[in-house]
């Protein structure tokens, strides 16, 4: 089979799942309910699911916070959910593998100020690609934002060894 009628045959699969979703969760409905429970009941009919994309349904806000922020949760607690399933107490498929979302880009930096224009070491970088993708983005931004307000020109691993010491995200 040519990998063209691959891909719509499992675009035409995956249509027909969102359609399922659509039924069981009315987007009329105030509060949907959706959680990982009911994932592992749709996608443990037969079909060999391995994993999942979580697309945005602007569900489980932030109550609290700047406005701007509060499409954060969503992100927060589908992220508690991949973790949930990675486990693998919940079966063999991992839910929210990837997580499509979006944001408002005029929100930022204000101009003259340019914090992406720090200069990145390969060993900086290489460390960053070991930050999840989904957060990577905001990641680096913290790092660029911590580094310009400092006037420091270029990240190396010992700048963001520092930043992480100075933002108390030792841990992390």
């Amino acid at each position: 089979m040519a990998w063209e009628a691959l891909v719509e045959t499992h675009v035409h699969q995956a249509l027909a799942f969102v359609n399922l979703l659509r039924e069981r969760m009315p987007l009329e409905e105030s509060l949907p309910r959706y959680l990982l429970e009911d994932l592992v009941a749709d996608t443990g009919t037969g079909h060999n699911i391995v994993s999942t994309v979580f697309v945005e349904a602007k569900a489980m806000y932030r109550a609290d916070g700047p406005e701007n922020m509060k499409c954060v949760g969503e992100v927060e607690f589908v992220n508690g959910v991949a973790a949930m399933s990675a486990s693998g107490i919940y079966g063999p498929t991992r839910a929210c593998l990837g997580i499509i979302g979006s944001t408002d880009l005029d929100i930022g930096a204000p101009a003259g100020g340019a914090p992406g224009r720090v200069r990145w070491t390969a060993d900086a970088l290489g460390r960053l690609d070991r930050v999840p993708s989904f957060v990577r983005g905001m990641v680096k931004r913290i790092y660029a934002e911590w580094a310009h307000d400092r006037a420091i020109e270029e990240i190396t691993p010992a700048v963001m060894d520092e930043a992480r010491t100075d933002l108390g995200l030792e841990g992390m």
